[in-house]
């Protein structure tokens, strides 16, 4: 319940979004997850061809696609480096997103992913024994790629992400705060 509002507010600015398209050919959603926070339905009905990209998609989603025939999944690291992060560790390779570039977006939104990109990789390295400046060096080029990337589509754009980590005391104030997305 908690999550309630943030879901509703992520869910209205796609919508407020899809309002200020003026092509409505083609939307890519960049961290589609499980659809709790993405009005798929509003997008289908507004748009001749949905594109749903993550890292991998639930059976939940693929069965609630299945109904929509103008919607796709497609399974994807948007970072490009996720299979040299695990088999090439202490080789860190430049992330370079490529992905539908060459194809012409009405509108490209990222859910909710900019913050989880560095997760996986981050934890990955350090398990590695990569050093903690080098991983938040990399993990910071995760996100400046990412939002460089978002650029580069010549539709609208729409970025939804956390900003922060906050931790509450047992009184319910703030007793730390870090960037959630290593301070870009």
């Amino acid at each position: 319940k908690s999550w309630d509002p943030h879901l509703k507010n992520s869910g209205q600015a796609v919508i407020d979004g899809i309002q200020r398209c003026k092509k409505k050919n083609r939307a890519l959603i960049l961290g589609s997850g499980h659809l709790f926070d993405l009005p798929l339905y509003e997008l289908s009905q507004n748009f001749n061809e949905v594109i749903l990209v993550d890292i991998l998609h639930p059976r939940r989603v693929r069965k609630i696609v299945k109904g929509l025939t103008n919607v796709s999944l497609f399974d994807a690291d948007v970072t490009g480096v996720i299979p040299h992060v695990f088999t090439t560790p202490h080789k860190l390779y430049e992330s370079k997103p490529i992905l539908f570039l060459d194809q012409e977006i009405d509108y490209v939104v990222s859910l909710n992913l900019l913050s989880q990109l560095p997760v996986i990789p981050n934890k990955w390295l350090r398990k590695k024994g990569i050093g903690d400046a080098i991983v938040y060096g990399f993990c910071k080029h995760l996100i400046e790629t990412h939002i460089e990337y978002l650029t580069k589509f010549s539709g609208q754009k729409l970025l939804i992400t956390d900003t922060d980590f906050i931790a509450l005391d047992e009184d319910g104030e703030e007793a730390a705060r870090e960037s959630a997305i290593y301070d870009v």
